[in-house]
């Protein structure tokens, strides 16, 4: 039998054994709780999105002048984009391929080789809702010197922001625009020759030291030297705050929808650097849309080879080229997501094939972006620009949609 002294030992012991039990229980109660909940926090809230939107190589040959022109000191380019402005005024931001150079003086307007537009055609650029001119591309310097420079106070005048050329030495070689509160670096170059003595020429043609100064080029031949500078750029662009970095380059080979080596070259070691958007401009036919992973990094980038023309005269049965690819186009836009912990990712990509028609309208020809869905895919020629566009691009797309699902 248990003497009473026992039994209050084991009684004692059995209360100790019982509150270990219970403290055990809120313990692994507690515990369980608090992993719940960091596994709620632990995905990051979305904050802001912001889309950019890019169209390619805005040509204005000779017949669209004409066809644009009101009077003998007038011009009204309205109506090249009136179809395709209600997309682009959807857009958080929106850039465009300024291959030509500006001029007020009548008697200088022309077409190709040297392409010189009245100033109305900003005018029309910012109504339709672009905010960007690119200005670096082997059409840059057809106005001279005089041109180059009138060209960016023009821009600068007009309130439409302008990379790739700048008009102050002290200038940086890109831009930071705080789009929706996410922090994205512009920056835009062309292809040109960079002789031993540091003279730059546009098209075989020598430009001034002012121009080659202020302009951003680099030369096949020296991509080790380029590659340098965009390594001092980048860094650059990440310690003013960049927090996405989109490149565009004038590059590539003219009426060609395959990559060359070059741009293959280049891309992947814009890549490697750490950019995060690739969008080309010159061939005046689209290119590929692709996915990059870097050598050096978990890094991916997108790359559009070439936006092909926003507008032109280059008609396919005016070209050597008879497909009808120099008539192809896209808005192409990628979305960036920003989260509550700071990260910023590109959620999404997508296209809007276009087309340049041409049609008569009251004894006069029009030209026009016209964007291709809907209603507009009823006639032959939109449906075949359609098919040519999405054969070249379809693939790309498809890759980016598995990229992120992965």
């Amino acid at each position: 039998m248990f003497s009473r002294k026992s039994f209050k030992k084991n009684k004692f012991v059995f209360q100790i054994f019982i509150l270990l039990c219970l403290l055990t229980t809120i313990t692994i109660f507690l515990f369980k709780n608090k992993n719940h909940d960091n596994e709620i926090n632990i995905s990051p809230k979305k904050i802001s999105t912001a889309t950019v939107g890019s169209m390619g190589d805005l040509l204005i040959h000779s017949p669209i002048l004409k066809s644009c022109k009101i009077s003998n000191m007038d011009y009204d380019f309205d109506s090249i984009f009136l179809l395709i402005s209600p997309y682009i005024k959807k857009l958080d931001y929106a850039v465009i391929n300024l291959e030509t150079t500006l001029t007020s003086n009548p008697d200088r307007y022309s077409g190709y080789p040297t392409f010189r537009t009245p100033i109305n055609i900003i005018d029309s650029i910012k109504k339709a809702g672009f905010n960007m001119c690119l200005f670096a591309n082997n059409h840059s310097a057809d106005g001279g010197e005089y041109g180059f420079i009138y060209t960016l106070d023009t821009l600068k005048r007009k309130k439409i922001d302008v990379i790739g050329s700048r008009s102050n030495f002290s200038d940086d070689k890109f831009i930071i625009k705080d789009i929706n509160g996410i922090k994205i670096g512009f920056e835009c170059f062309t292809y040109g020759v960079i002789s031993k003595t540091g003279q730059k020429y546009l098209n075989g043609i020598p430009i001034s030291k002012i121009q080659g100064s202020l302009m951003n080029i680099f030369d096949y031949s020296k991509l080790d030297e380029f590659y340098d500078e965009q390594e001092k750029i980048i860094k650059d662009m990440k310690n003013k705050g960049a927090e996405i970095i989109i490149l565009y380059l004038h590059w590539g080979n003219e009426y060609k929808t395959t990559v060359s080596n070059y741009q293959k070259e280049i891309s992947q070691k814009m890549c490697n650097l750490g950019v995060d958007v690739i969008i080309g401009s010159h061939p005046h036919v689209l290119q590929p849309l692709d996915i990059l992973k870097s050598a050096t990094s978990d890094k991916k980038t997108i790359c559009i080879y070439s936006l092909g023309n926003a507008i032109s005269n280059q008609r396919a049965e005016l070209m050597n080229l008879k497909t009808g690819h120099t008539e192809d186009g896209v808005l192409f836009t990628v979305t960036f997501e920003k989260f509550d912990d700071n990260t910023v990712k590109l959620s999404d990509v997508n296209i809007l094939p276009t087309w340049t028609k041409l049609y008569n309208f009251n004894k006069n020809k029009i030209y026009q972006i016209v964007p291709l869905e809907g209603e507009n895919l009823n006639e032959t020629a939109t449906k075949k620009s359609f098919d040519r566009t999405m054969k070249l691009m379809d693939n790309g797309i498809k890759i980016f949609k598995k990229v992120c699902n992965e």
